[in-house]
């Protein structure tokens, strides 16, 4: 049988990159390009164990879990393809003796009942990984051996099949590594945010699902980051953008700050951060940032005589301030002063002027700093 063109075999070994469950297809396409009835591949990261990932073409259910156990240890075919070139289709007429062969254990305990004579196998060995796959593809007795230009285009595959299979062994590897970094983001004390770009989620953890559980200042909706405080999402953004266009991913370049969200009082630190995507051409970084929301352990009342005095406020405008800082709205403020609420809003409004704020979150995060240790 004439071998046919390859471009669809590399395209499915390259689609196993992203779905492992392709590699029968792939020993389908071989199997029928080299005129055969069956195939198999075992990766394993030593010769004489178990593979981790296993699949076969054209055996009955179940046939090689009844000798895989023993297989491995009697099966001259495979003892003799270590002893050749490896990364390349040998076959078994050339690297085993056709007698030792037809009288031995692997012959006629699973060859012969699976109706196998003739087979070519190929170990697959990369210095840079530890990894052994295993690929045969067999037919039986009633073809002929598989010639030289079969075996040539087998061989013409394994590039493909060796790189794919460094490819997911990187991702398996990567994949690990984003378990252990995630397991350790959800032991944190503190609820974290991860963000590619300006507002894309990729993680949070289960202290930061609580947060936006508690307030409808912060949410997540279609993995984007939404905020309706709008002093705090101008104090991210900002801080979110000098991360995003630093080059040193592994400093502060932002000082944290304080911002109420709901009644609770939280140190905001915004980090840059990479976050490293697997894909065919390799690892692709992109920049992100790392949130980390900290309640603030601090209980201190600020002291009124001081903000007054600091900032040239009155006693009124004083209480006003401090009572801002716990968290209470202006409706809030004027019952407990037993005000009217546009008394307070003007306060506030004279207050603003007076410390050159804008807003209400950045008049709070100027009165912290005078009490809290950043």
């Amino acid at each position: 049988m004439q071998p046919s063109n390859h471009k669809g075999a590399i395209e499915k070994i390259y689609s196993t990159v992203n779905t492992a469950q392709s590699w029968p297809e792939v020993l389908n396409h071989i199997k029928h390009d080299l005129n055969s009835t069956c195939g198999f591949m075992a990766i394993r990261t030593k010769a004489d164990i178990q593979p981790h990932s296993f699949y076969d073409i054209g055996f009955d259910s179940h046939y090689f879990e009844r000798y895989q156990q023993h297989f491995f240890e009697v099966d001259l075919w495979t003892q003799g393809l270590f002893n050749n070139r490896l990364n390349y289709f040998h076959a078994n007429h050339y690297i085993c003796d056709e007698n030792q062969f037809t009288h031995s254990e692997i012959y006629h305990d699973f060859a012969k009942p699976a109706q196998i004579r003739f087979g070519i196998g190929a170990l697959l060995c990369d210095k840079n990984s530890d990894l052994i796959t295993q690929i045969g593809i067999m037919r039986p007795k009633e073809f002929e051996r598989y010639d030289d230009q079969e075996i040539q285009h087998a061989n013409a595959l394994l590039p493909h099949i060796q790189h794919s299979i460094s490819l997911l062994h990187l991702i398996e590897k990567q994949q690990q590594q984003i378990l252990n970094l995630e397991s350790v983001l959800y032991a944190s004390e503190h609820p974290i945010l991860i963000c590619k770009g300006k507002d894309t989620v990729i993680f949070h953890n289960d202290l930061f699902e609580q947060l936006i559980f508690h307030t409808k200042e912060l949410s997540i909706k279609k993995n984007k980051l939404l905020l309706t405080n709008q002093g705090l999402k101008n104090a991210l953004r900002i801080r979110i953008s000098e991360c995003l266009h630093s080059i040193e991913y592994n400093q502060t370049l932002s000082a944290p700050f304080y911002s109420y969200i709901g009644s609770e009082l939280y140190k905001i630190t915004v980090k840059p951060w990479l976050y490293r995507e697997m894909t065919s051409c390799g690892i692709i970084e992109h920049p992100s940032v790392i949130m980390n929301f900290k309640p603030s352990a601090s209980k201190l009342r600020l002291d009124i005589a001081i903000i007054q005095s600091h900032f040239g406020l009155t006693p009124a405008e004083s209480q006003v301030c401090e009572l801002l800082t716990q968290g209470m709205q202006p409706d809030k403020i004027a019952h407990t002063r037993g005000s009217h609420v546009a008394t307070v809003r003007q306060q506030l409004k004279s207050c603003l002027a007076k410390t050159q704020t804008s807003t209400q979150t950045e008049l709070v995060c100027l009165m912290l700093r005078l009490f809290l240790t950043r």
